[in-house]
């Protein structure tokens, strides 16, 4: 049931569509017993739809790249920690190389990850991989035979060879 405005006019929505009733009295009550039972049609439907939504745009909690993408900081580097860890399969207590930061350690694994476990979905990563390359070379950890040696760790550790 609807109370009619002051002005006598009732607003009642259909399936969508406004169809608007004209009353002459502000006293005149307008029943749409239709109505209400299209409101909760619509109501449930809109939460069906946002469900949709949110299921095709959040990311799905079981695929490592769409998890390992979201550790990525903007700056280009992955934090030393647990999540990134399980992801790129190597245990928390390893044996670190020496001379090397804990963000610098985490984007090496993070990205031989990526190039040696992932290698057919690199469309997807190399963008990332890019980012963090530069971040590495900002932080003076890119190029050099020290350089060299963490990168052949970080592929023994992620690829299990020995």
């Amino acid at each position: 049931m609807k109370r009619v405005s002051e002005r006598g006019q009732c607003l009642l929505g259909r399936r969508g569509s406004m169809r608007r009733c004209k009353v002459m009295s502000a006293e005149v009550e307008c029943y749409a017993e239709e109505f209400e039972e299209d409101a909760v049609d619509f109501e449930e439907k809109a939460v069906d739809d946002a469900k949709e939504d949110t299921e095709e745009t959040a990311p799905k909690e079981k695929d490592p790249l769409q998890r390992l993408f979201a550790l990525q900081t903007f700056e280009g580097f992955w934090e030393f920690n647990a999540p990134l860890l399980n992801i790129v399969a190597v245990p928390t207590k390893h044996q670190m190389p020496e001379g090397l930061d804990l963000r610098s350690w985490a984007t090496i694994l993070a990205m031989t990850h990526l190039e040696k476990k992932m290698g057919a979905e690199k469309e997807a990563w190399e963008m990332c991989v890019d980012k963090a390359r530069g971040w590495l070379a900002g932080v003076g950890v890119a190029n050099g035979k020290a350089a060299q040696g963490w990168w052949a760790w970080a592929e023994k550790l992620i690829t299990g060879s020995k």
